[in-house]
């Protein structure tokens, strides 16, 4: 048999996955409250900034003024570099917000609410924020997010 060495793991992070649950159906619950009234039917290129090639800033079509309950903030672009710290145990809690939801696309990667929850969690921005872009602009993140986790 062959040892391998020197296999030591820097972190450990422990989950607790009943608390992962709870959050998950607080945060399917809070979509829920945020997206009243929206009719959402049952069936189901990678934004890039020139200046920086940053394909993970996305730059909006236009500025959307989001009051966040201390202050209105003017937001023309949001930055998705959280999704290189994405860990499985965050991918985990998606699939669970989604069967929360009652939400099962058939891709993921291209769906709105799967996207939507991925950039809520790496921009902290509530779903109220996401819910009231135009749907150019959350397509825009939504190929963000696809080519990320397509193409890395």
């Amino acid at each position: 048999m062959h040892k391998k060495e020197n296999m030591d793991i820097t972190e450990t992070k422990t989950v607790n996955y009943e608390e992962m649950a709870a959050q998950a159906e607080l945060e399917a619950e809070s979509d829920k409250v945020a997206s009243a009234g929206r009719e959402v039917p049952d069936n189901e290129e990678d934004a890039t900034d020139e200046k920086e090639g940053n394909r993970l800033l996305v730059n909006f079509f236009k500025e959307y003024e989001f009051d966040n309950g201390v202050e209105k903030q003017k937001i023309k672009s949001i930055d998705l570099s959280g999704l290189l710290d994405l860990t499985t145990v965050d991918g985990e809690r998606f699939d669970r917000i989604l069967a929360k939801l009652g939400h099962r696309p058939l891709n993921k990667f291209t769906d709105i609410t799967y996207c939507k929850h991925v950039a809520m969690h790496v921009t902290n921005l509530p779903a109220e924020f996401f819910n009231m872009l135009n749907i150019r602009d959350m397509l825009e993140i939504v190929g963000a997010v696809h080519g990320y986790f397509l193409f890395g």
